[in-house]
């Protein structure tokens, strides 16, 4: 009787022991997926990207939308082009916002600006910094930069928050 309690205990605790150990490789494991997808998954991602991009009137700027307010939304679809070193797409009214990304360091994000608009003689590029993080789901959002809308020397000019938000496009 005594051995065969003594089977039952062996059989429990070496069971117990093989449990915990698919636990912690089952942790480790997931852990690590995730976070490859997270920081080297975005890159891999390209094609239609559906955004919403956001432009509030920074404080103290007297400028304000065509339509009295001080903020402004607009949405439409955008390619996402991975490259080696991250990503890149072009977006917004008329496609004058150009994005640039690195996956290496999520912190490093460029956008830059082309205006053309209707006021200005001449073409004038605007950039900001910024950085972005990324969903499991593939969503990727771009946090708030401040980027200063002008003509150029000696003209108007209007400091601008903005933010994106890509949803890729599920067919």
């Amino acid at each position: 009787m005594c051995v065969v309690e003594r089977d039952k205990t062996y059989v429990l605790w070496r069971c117990t022991i093989v449990l915990a150990m698919f636990c912690c490789v089952f942790i480790i494991g997931s852990n690590s997926l995730g976070k490859s997808r997270t920081e080297s998954g975005i890159c891999s991602y390209e094609g239609s990207y559906k955004f919403i991009h956001s432009k509030r009137i920074a404080a103290g700027s007297r400028c304000k939308f065509s339509n009295g307010a001080n903020v402004s939304r607009d949405s439409g679809y955008a390619i996402l082009e991975a490259k080696e070193e991250g990503f890149s797409f072009s977006g917004g009214q008329g496609a004058r916002w150009h994005v640039q990304a690195s996956c290496r360091n999520p912190e490093s994000l460029t956008v830059t600006i082309r205006l053309e608009n209707r006021g200005c003689r001449k073409e004038v590029v605007s950039t900001a910094v910024s950085s972005f993080t990324a969903g499991d789901d593939g969503e990727i959002r771009i946090n708030p930069y401040e980027i200063t809308w002008t003509c150029g020397e000696r003209s108007w000019s209007c400091d601008m928050i903005e933010t994106w938000v890509l949803v890729p496009e599920l067919w």
